[in-house]
């Protein structure tokens, strides 16, 4: 099996807030909202067990329901 999963999931916990001010909050929105409803609900975000799936989707779960605090992982600042 494929990490991916796992690897969205980190990508969207550390590098976030970069994300914002590199494609702005609108941008990133449609990015994030294409990842759960194609990669989380139409299945094509593999990853190497059930608990990364569902890691993911409970981040993106969060972010449509209250949004995310940027950043989770590292301050870049």
């Amino acid at each position: 099996m494929q990490p991916t999963a796992h690897l969205v999931t980190a990508w969207i916990e550390i590098l976030g807030r970069q994300a914002v001010q590199v494609f702005g909050q609108r941008q990133l929105d449609k990015i994030l909202n294409v990842m759960y409803t194609e990669g989380v609900e139409g299945g094509k975000i593999k990853g190497d067990g059930e608990a990364a799936k569902q890691r993911l989707s409970l981040v993106l779960q969060e972010w449509k329901s209250v949004g995310l605090e940027y950043p989770k992982g590292r301050n870049w600042d």
